[in-house]
């Protein structure tokens, strides 16, 4: 009798991801919570990981370090409540802006989207401006988001 080859059932990681995205967004407000509350400095990668309910060695793995959560609290989208790795150029809101025939509506929808992004992001913002004064790579980030701001506009005049 030939052998049967046996199926090898396909993994399905769906279950995996969302549970990755559920610790990931503990983490993220633990730490917008910590940076608030005590400043860059005072908010330790122990003190987050405490925060969020998971162990320190679950940040290393997921943001390596303080710095990246930090930066990646600036892409959190508003409706997963997790970094949302999309560049801005490339995301909705801005593409209709782009596809919009009517300039007056073409501002007022650049508007919104700016006013938006910065009420959402004001407060880590602030947070990177004060921990920019002493840690030297927080400064290059804080250029390089001046930088892309820069670019944006840019994109929005053209």
């Amino acid at each position: 009798m030939p052998k049967r080859k046996s199926t090898k059932r396909e993994y399905d990681s769906t279950r995996r991801r969302a549970q990755a995205s559920e610790t990931q967004r503990h983490i993220l407000e633990a730490a917008r919570k910590l940076f608030t509350e005590r400043g860059y400095a005072g908010a330790t990668t122990e003190a987050i990981a405490a925060e969020a309910g998971v162990a320190a060695q679950t940040i290393y793995a997921n943001f390596k370090n303080k710095k990246r959560i930090l930066v990646s609290l600036m892409n959190v989208s508003p409706t997963t409540g997790v970094e949302d790795p999309t560049p801005m150029l490339e995301r909705a809101s801005t593409q209709a802006v782009s596809q919009e025939h009517d300039q007056r509506r073409q501002l007022q929808l650049f508007a919104e989207i700016v006013a938006s992004n910065l009420d959402r992001v004001a407060e880590v913002s602030e947070i990177i401006v004060d921990a920019a004064k002493t840690e030297p790579d927080l400064n290059r980030v804080l250029q390089k988001l001046n930088h892309q701001r820069l670019e944006h506009m840019a994109f929005a005049v053209q």
